[in-house]
C-alpha cells in the first residue's frame, strides 16, 4: 500500500501549467491547502489593490484566463 503522504509534488511543479493550476504549490500543502491559497491571493491583490479600475480589471482577467487555460 503507498504512503498516503507520498505526492509526485516535484513532477508537478516542473510543468507550468500543473504549477499554475496548484496555486503555484499552495494546493499541495499538507495542511490547509485552501487556507494557503487564499494567502497566496491576497499576496497578490495588495499591490493591486490601489491600482486604476480599468488596470485592475484587465490583470484580474489576464489570470482569469491562464487560470481557464
Amino acid at each position: 500500500m503507498a504512503d498516503k503522504h507520498t505526492t509526485p509534488a516535484p513532477r508537478l511543479l516542473k510543468n507550468p501549467v500543473h504549477l499554475l493550476a496548484l496555486g503555484l504549490g499552495t494546493g499541495l500543502v499538507p495542511r490547509l491547502p485552501g487556507t494557503a491559497g487564499t494567502l497566496l491571493g491576497v499576496l497578490i491583490y495588495l499591490p493591486m489593490h490601489d491600482w486604476p479600475l480599468l488596470a485592475y480589471l484587465g490583470a484580474v482577467s489576464v489570470m482569469f484566463g491562464a487560470g481557464v487555460w
